[in-house]
């Protein structure tokens, strides 16, 4: 659609004030500009942009809000390069995008090859107001998917062709865009920034890789659980009994960890219900609770020396509990690994030690707060005859003696300031920790390099090369 002198206007403002490619440029230029644009509009869900593609189309948003995703080894990341962005309303794929004059698009009745997704918002009012800058001059695959998010989205197009003629006839231009970059370069830092349990795995588990992993764990876990529980009781058992049991129950309850929640991830999309959150949320424990029976039969054997009851018996003992770890670990081991690997990729040199960095981190907060669980149910599978509040006062005795309290204070103060003292800083803390820390970097790590092996042989087999994409 032809500009109007309004829209001229306007377009020449968002390119001077709000373009990071054109900021910079003169009035003669961006007017040269301004005349090879054309006017879009999109219906909400539809998506304009998809990654991958041949880049035909800069935009430049003059209305509405824009939703980024892009997806890295399966998983679907948030593309964050606009400050202050805000989190969105469900989407939808719609049609591919056409001009105002040809507009009839019905966004409910758009076709399901690709789900949207809740992701970070390209503000016009902010800068950064231009999508597909960096990869349309050659024709190269788009960075991300972009969708419209809210009810209508206008924004100013420009061809490839378009600016190529327009860069030949008017050489200045190209040196006022490359300084508008520069500044660009030195002023921003693009990010993948997903909110927390909302990073997506697209992809089917790897599980040979991750069999191996679990089987590899499960030797370590063993030997730490013994000396945590030897710190707990006072009783020393042997590190590794029972892995005839122990390793396939593991790698069993491994795999359906991660199993599980590739498989949720696929099939549930939040966004359709009237209450996102608590879906999300119910994703992200579900693996917990579904996988503590695996987990009650690994800790019961490694119980046999103090709890004489039969397998069959003895692992339902601190069920409860147990369960709530669970669920801490799932989380710590999925979606927390994922979140703190996002937000460390930036400042590390390599996927690896991204991949290092997140699980030591969700390890060190999965292992404190799963502490206090964990010693519930260890103490109820070791000693079935006691009540939990018995268990309780026990662990209050161990992790906050009387002494360590001032006198001076009343009972029921000393009472609450123990066991809030146990909680905070309960006994065994720092081997708890180390277990979970240890356990995360072994799975996710030999998991994930396993699996970047395996994209080496693919890449090899095509006569691909390895690359990283640039942000734009």
């Amino acid at each position: 659609m032809k500009l109007t002198k309004e829209n001229q206007q306007e377009a020449a403002v968002l390119l001077s004030e709000k373009s990071s490619m054109f900021k910079d440029c003169s009035p003669a230029s961006l007017a040269l500009i301004v005349s090879k644009l054309e006017l879009f509009q999109f219906a909400k869900g539809e998506k304009f942009l998809e990654q991958g593609d041949i880049s035909e189309y800069m935009y430049l948003m003059s209305e509405g809000e824009v939703l980024r995703y892009r997806e890295e080894s399966g998983v679907e990341h948030q593309v964050d390069i606009s400050p202050g962005g805000n989190e969105q309303a469900p989407i939808k794929p719609a049609s591919p995008p056409r001009t105002l004059q040809n507009r009839t698009v019905d966004s409910s009745s758009s076709s399901s090859v690709s789900t949207g997704r809740i992701v970070k918002q390209v503000d016009p009012n902010q800068h950064l107001a231009t999508i597909n800058s960096m990869h349309y001059l050659r024709g190269d695959p788009a960075y991300s998917s972009a969708v419209c998010t809210s009810t209508i989205c206008k924004a100013y197009a420009l061809s490839q062709s378009q600016f190529m003629d327009t860069l030949s006839t008017r050489p200045p231009l190209a040196a006022e865009i490359i300084t508008s970059l520069q500044k660009e370069v030195r002023e921003q830092k693009n990010a993948l920034r997903t909110p927390f349990l909302e990073l997506k795995h697209r992809k089917d588990i790897n599980i040979p890789a991750v069999s191996v992993a679990a089987a590899i764990e499960s030797y370590y876990r063993s030997a730490l659980n013994a000396m945590l529980n030897a710190r707990l009781l006072g009783t020393k058992a042997a590190l590794f009994p029972n892995m005839h049991v122990q390793v396939p129950a593991r790698v069993v309850y491994i795999n359906g960890f991660k199993g599980m929640r590739a498989f949720l991830d696929r099939n549930v999309r939040p966004e359709e219900y009237t209450y996102p959150s608590v879906v999300r949320a119910t994703v992200a424990v579900g693996p917990g609770f579904l996988m503590n029976p695996i987990s009650s039969v690994l800790e019961a054997s490694n119980a046999g020396h103090k709890n004489p009851e039969s397998m069959s018996t003895r692992w339902m003992r601190g069920f409860v509990p147990r369960a709530v770890r669970e669920v801490i670990f799932g989380i710590g081991l999925n979606q927390l690994s994922d979140w703190f690997e996002e937000r460390w990729t930036p400042y590390l040199t390599s996927k690896t030690m991204a991949n290092a960095a997140g699980s030591l981190t969700a390890g060190v907060i999965a292992g404190y707060l799963s502490h206090v669980p964990h010693n519930l149910s260890a103490y109820k599978l070791m000693e079935p005859h006691r009540t939990y509040g018995e268990h309780f006062r026990r662990f209050v005795d161990a992790s906050a003696p009387d002494h360590i309290v001032p006198k001076s204070l009343p009972p029921r103060f000393r009472n609450y300031a123990r066991m809030t003292l146990a909680v905070l800083l309960p006994r065994g803390c720092m081997i708890r920790t180390t277990q979970i820390v240890g356990s995360f970097m072994i799975l996710n790590g030999t998991i994930g390099y396993l699996a970047r092996l395996d994209q080496d042989r693919i890449n090899r087999a095509f006569g691909e090369s390895s690359s990283v994409p640039v942000v734009e």
